[in-house]
């Protein structure tokens, strides 16, 4: 097979890295400091390594069809490892000696360089010597064995090379509609858009369909170039380019023009020749042009194309197919078509079509077979075609097995299925797709998660200076989005990604013996002593930890990551982790001990051995979840640190001392933790982006707040709790919120009764000093014990803020004015105890023809039980106030009166509680928008008409005591007055006697109904619930129980869950031959009298 590999192969990225750090000032001090090592030896050694780089794209693409190739490329990886290993090494002595300066002798920098480093190699190599000279012995027999010699010389810098011949996609078999399974309402869809005039806007129509490989993209495209239907409107002209990696510009313009004009002669080479000729082919006429298979994700090349293009009628259509988003973003014209996976009963389909030729009454024990087979494919048609051939002419059940349990079938048929989305990737994608391998199949990941594991294993590298590592992980994470290698999990309340099956597959072949994830006993077996990367399932009771030690002393000798997992198995990793010993403790001093070169490590054991101090090139350390109350002080020892991940380690309350040391450290999570202060020093942690929190306590010996200053690289969340304990706002002003520009999020936290007085005007000066950068996009105040609010806080040129709570003061009279602010769409205000108005000063000095609060979506005032008077401003100007308001939130102001809000025909969600004089003057007829409505403890409340929301989806009615009645105008109307009602809720009204009787008639999309202690209620007339009703629940409500036999179950169709509770001395029997069939739940509690079921 043909391909095409761009950048360089997956080990090109190493190779440039190891040449950069071997000619780095530091190795050539070393080195000429070495008697025994001269310049010749070190010449040797770039010449053979550079003599092997360029071997490697050749070697990469034969590895698929050559195993002795595989295993080349296998021996040379582990050699480039260890060369790695070596300048870690003289890296690292050479950073220790610059931070310790333990030396107190006069000797030169040299001598102590040579003494440092010379014993830090191992005892079998003292010498750096040895260790230069085992590396050249690995590669001498390597470039000088069979297949060395027989490898091309590739240049592995050249943007694109071919290999095996033209880089030119074959053409995929024409389908017959009838052998296509699962993509007719795809092919409708995409028919639909083509014909449709409404969404190009005018413009010809180009439609990118984008999907992962072997999803049959170019399938869908031949279904749909043949359709009957473009004849028939009209297009004229048709031509088909499979483009794959080559967008040569001449070359496609020159297919197209002998499929549109089959007729003319078209010899000429020149490339403005064979444009002229095919913009006066297009020229005015409708037509359908097929791309298939796009890489190029060159704007300008594209721009070419679409300006001849352009010479054909609005009307004509282009359909692009391509596995990367950005292709589809470059070429669109309207939506882009993302195609899915095929469901599994079309999957069946496929592979019975291609292994059993059609046949459905095939040898069953091989259908048993093939079903499983079919699942591992997980919807990939070209991956279930390749399966189906493969197994054709084989009727041998039990090779079926062996292929079954043998993953050598995936080598050989599935991954060249998906070796092109591979291999066209640049070398430094290569290593971070390959790397995935390390965890397992189905694993969910966030995209933090795995950018900070590739910073830690040194793949994320940038020639720009000024560009962060993290950047550069964030351009790496998008680019295999876009080319459809990470998929965005459909299974997680949180955005996660997914490898799907098939591509871990491709990823584990690639990485080899290097990378493993184990969570079965079974695949022990498989590892070899090259191991680097691992990662161990914690719980699965197919995982014996005794096993794994067996061969971590005798395999891992060289292990740079190991991950211990719990969470994605559907575990609570904390729970796990949280008691005096975890899984993770009896492995933790294996996992050391064979971790001299451990780069990433990640455990929930309950305590740390002091023997982690040794791990000198350690960069990731994962605790998170873990029971941990301590840090060792000496693993302030480990310079290299970038990454130290504590979140919801509940039990630790306290960093090292030296944590300061760590100045190599980016990434401190301790979120969710019981810190009490900051060790010292933080301030020496320069390079630091991640500090959620920031705790400042009366200890002398903690950091101040001024140690902040020097943190200018933080990013995202900063919290900085025990304000109270800041005496000096010299202290404050050093901490230099103002110029961290990178902060999205500021938590700023008092804690405890301040009720000194003569602190107050402290405090105020205090918040006027932490005014943050004007990039903040959202700030909460928590526990502020200050008089007032500086007037930065509401100021209009903080015009990102999006967000803001301000909860919990005693002592401020009037609110800032936060109506200034041009997008904030989210408040929430609450425990302001002194305050009694909200009035103008709310809404700020608001210019003419301004709005104040422009953009607010949501408002919540809670728990202000002095507050008397709500002032609303701005209704004389158009639009009046909170143009934008959605949901709106009112709880516990009990003596709140006056008008906060407009007449709003926007708000969408409105909750009312214990605000009994703001609900007497509450119009609840002007908001007939309304699709939720909760209202709690609304004793002014007695009727409520139902009909006043015509849009409303739930109601909740809590603790309305004087409510009697929920009415519509004319009961007896055949209309349907609320159409969209699918939840109603009634909570200890006690006085209600009235419910609609025809609810199947005014509610009838109503699917939860219930009711609790409402003991007044009247009995649903007969056949008065609608059929729509999933749940039904009843508590303490005799007189509707009483009448149970009026309710009309048998017609409730869609019931599913029945519950009556605490209906004493009313039910004796229940007649169960009403329950309709659709019932899966049904339950009764406190019912004492119930003797039977009927």
């Amino acid at each position: 097979m043909a391909e095409v590999v761009v950048a360089g192969a997956l080990l090109s990225a190493a190779f440039e890295t190891l040449f950069q750090r071997l000619t780095s000032p530091e190795l050539l001090t070393f080195i000429r400091g070495k008697k025994s090592i001269d310049d010749d030896q070190l010449k040797e050694l770039n010449i053979k390594l550079r003599r092997a780089s360029v071997l490697l794209n050749d070697a990469e693409e034969r590895q698929l069809q050559e195993p002795a190739v595989r295993e080349w490329l296998d021996d040379l990886k582990d050699v480039i490892y260890r060369a790695q290993d070596l300048v870690d090494d003289i890296d690292d002595e050479e950073a220790r000696f610059m931070k310790e300066r333990k030396f107190k002798t006069n000797m030169s920098f040299r001598k102590k360089m040579k003494y440092k480093i010379i014993s830090s190699i191992p005892k079998s190599d003292k010498t750096v010597n040895g260790e230069i000279a085992k590396i050249l012995k690995g590669l001498n027999l390597l470039l000088e064995n069979e297949v060395g010699r027989g490898l091309k010389v590739e240049d592995a810098h050249e943007n694109s090379t071919t290999v095996g011949g033209s880089s030119k996609r074959q053409p995929a078999p024409w389908p017959h509609e009838r052998q296509v399974h699962g993509r007719n309402a795809d092919k409708e869809e995409i028919m639909e858009l083509l014909l449709s005039n409404d969404v190009w806007g005018g413009k010809i129509g180009v439609l990118p369909v984008v999907g992962m490989g072997g999803l049959g993209k170019t399938t869908l495209a031949q279904l749909v170039y043949g359709d009957s239907r473009l004849k028939e409107h009209h297009f004229g002209l048709k031509a088909w380019v499979t483009v794959s990696t080559d967008f040569d510009i001449f070359r496609i313009m020159k297919i197209i023009l002998k499929q549109v004009s089959p007729g003319s002669r078209h010899d000429s080479e020149e490339p403005t020749a064979s444009q002229l000729a095919l913009n006066e082919a297009l020229k005015d006429k409708k037509f359908l042009i097929v791309l298939d298979d796009v890489w190029d994700e060159d704007y300008n090349n594209w721009n070419v194309l679409r300006s001849t293009f352009g010479f054909g009628t609005c009307e004509s259509r282009v359909i692009v197919t391509t596995r990367s988003n950005t292709v589809a973003l470059n070429v669109k014209t309207g939506p882009i078509y993302e195609l899915q996976q095929v469901s599994n009963d079309h999957c069946w389909q496929i592979f019975v079509d291609h292994a059993f030729d059609g046949d459905l009454n095939a040898d069953q024990r091989l259908q048993d077979i093939g079903r499983r087979l079919v699942e591992k494919c997980r919807g990939l048609p070209l991956a279930i075609t390749s399966l189906g051939g493969l197994l054709r002419s084989e009727k041998d059940p039990k090779k079926w097995e062996s292929i079954l349990k043998n993953h050598a079938w995936k080598t050989n048929k599935i991954l060249p299925s998906l070796w092109l989305s591979y291999s066209y990737l640049p070398s430094q994608l290569k290593q971070c797709f390959a790397y995935c391998s390390v965890l397992p199949k189905d694993y969910e990941f966030e995209k933090n998660e795995i950018i900070l594991l590739w910073m830690a294993e040194g793949f994320l590298q940038s020639d720009q200076k000024e560009k962060q590592m993290e950047e550069v992980g964030e351009e790496y994470f998008n680019n295999l989005i876009s080319r459809s290698l990470f998929q965005r999990s459909s299974t997680s309340y949180k955005e996660t990604f997914v490898v799907h099956d098939l591509l871990h597959d491709l990823a584990m072949f690639v990485s080899s013996q290097f990378c493993f994830a184990v969570d079965d006993n079974k695949k022990l077996k498989f590892l070899t002593s090259k191991i680097r990367h691992l990662s161990y399932n914690l719980v699965s009771k197919d995982c014996d930890h005794d096993s794994l030690r067996t061969c971590l002393s005798s395999k891992a000798k060289h292990l740079r990551t190991f991950i211990g997992l719990a969470q994605s198995y559907g575990v609570d990793r904390y729970s796990l982790g949280a008691g005096e010993s975890s899984p993770g403790d009896e492995l933790v001093e294996e996992v050391l001990a064979a971790g001299r070169y451990l780069r990433v490590f990640s455990t929930i054991a309950s305590s740390l051995p002091y023997s982690l101090s040794n791990l000198k090139h350690l960069r990731y350390l994962n605790l998170s979840n873990s029971g941990i109350q301590e840090i060792p002080g000496s693993d302030c020892t480990l310079y290299n640190l970038q990454i130290l991940l504590l979140s919801n380690c509940r039990k630790l309350t306290s960093l090292p001392s030296d944590t300061g040391r760590l100045i190599n450290l980016r990434h401190l999570e301790t979120s969710r933790t019981s810190l009490v202060e900051m060790p010292p020093q933080m301030g020496n942690l320069k390079q630091l982006q991640t500090l959620p929190e920031f705790i400042l306590s009366e200890n002398d010996h903690s950091s101040s707040i001024k140690e902040l200053g020097e943190l200018q690289q933080l990013v995202g969340q900063l919290c900085i709790s025990g304000l109270q304990n800041v005496n000096n706002v010299e202290d404050v002003l050093k901490a230099d919120l103002k110029g961290k520009k990178n902060l999205s999020k500021l938590v700023l936290k008092w804690r405890g009764d301040q009720t000194i007085d003569i602190r107050r005007e402290q405090y105020d000066k205090v918040l006027d000093a932490l005014q943050p950068h004007k990039n903040l996009e959202r700030l909460d105040i928590y526990e502020y014990p200050g008089s007032k609010f500086p007037s930065w806080v509401g100021n209009s040129e903080f015009s990102n803020i999006l967000s803001m709570r301000l909860y919990d003061n005693k002592y401020c009279c009037s609110l800032p004015p936060l109506g200034q602010l041009p997008f904030l769409r989210d408040l929430f205000i609450e425990n302001f105890h002194g305050l009694e108005t909200i009035g103008a000063e709310f809404y700020g000095n608001i210019c003419s023809g301004c709005i104040p609060f422009p953009s607010l979506e949501s408002l919540t005032i809670e728990s202000m039980p002095k507050l008397n008077k709500l002032l609303f401003i701005g209704n004389d100007k158009e639009g009046g106030c909170y143009p934008r308001l959605k949901h709106l939130r009112l709880v516990d102001c009990p003596n709140a009166t006056g008008s906060l809000l407009p007449d709003s025909h926007k708000i969408v969600r409105l909750y009312v509680r214990d605000c009994y004089k703001f609900m007497e003057s509450l119009s609840l007829n002007h908001y007939p928008s309304l699709e939720e409505l909760t209202l709690c403890s609304c004793d002014s409340l007695k009727s409520l008409p139902l009909d006043y929301f015509p849009r409303l989806r739930r109601l909740a009615l809590w603790h309305c005591e004087n409510l009697e009645s929920l009415t519509f105008p004319d009961e007896t109307s055949t209309a349907a007055v609320l159409q969209s009602l699918n939840s109603l809720e009634l909570v200890a009204c006690y006085n209600l006697r009235s419910i609609p009787q025809h609810m199947h008639r005014l509610l009838p999309s109503l699917a939860v109904l219930e009711i609790y202690r409402c003991p007044e209620i009247e009995p649903f007339s007969k056949g008065g619930l609608p059929s729509t009703l999933e749940t039904l629940t009843i508590y303490d409500c005799n007189k509707l129980v009483a009448q149970h036999g009026h309710w009309g179950l048998e017609g409730l169709t869609s019931l599913r869950t029945l519950d009556i509770n605490d209906c004493k001395g009313v039910l004796d029997s229940f007649p169960a031959r009403s329950l309709p069939v659709s019932l899966t739940s049904f339950r009764f509690h406190g019912t004492p009298r119930l003797q039977k079921l009927e």
